[in-house]
């Protein structure tokens, strides 16, 4: 399946707890080498429910993997792309998330994670 670019009027909203909103969740692993997952859900009217894994492991590439739950259809793919992008993104997203966490705004990654996505989307269909 070939993934389109995605905004958030695109976003499906149901008023359903776990389901309704875009969630993430970062992963930041240093053990015997770095593993930094950024994983996040959401729903489109058009294509279903995504679940998309944005992974850097220390080389100079990343990779997002992508599933897309449809009715009883299910897409994967898997993207590399630049670490730099990833670099850029999950600088966004810690510095949204601590300003955040230094007022009283509640942290929402919904217009990073569409950005980072559709980044990626892009470099990939520029090849």
């Amino acid at each position: 399946m070939i993934f389109a670019e995605i905004k958030a009027q695109d976003l499906s909203y149901t008023n359903t707890y776990g389901s309704d909103r875009l969630y993430s969740k970062l992963i930041l692993t240093d053990t015997d080498w770095m593993d930094y997952k950024l994983i996040t859900k959401f729903t489109t009217k058009k294509y279903g429910q995504f679940h998309i894994v944005f992974e850097f492991f220390g080389a100079d590439f990343s990779i997002m993997n992508v599933k897309c739950i449809k009715g009883q259809k299910t897409c994967k793919s898997e993207y590399t792309f630049s670490t730099d992008i990833f670099q850029k993104y999950i600088v966004r997203y810690l510095s949204a998330q601590i300003a955040a966490c230094r007022s009283d705004d509640v942290f929402y990654a919904e217009p990073i994670i569409l950005d980072f996505y559709n980044q990626v989307i892009k470099q990939h269909y520029q090849k």
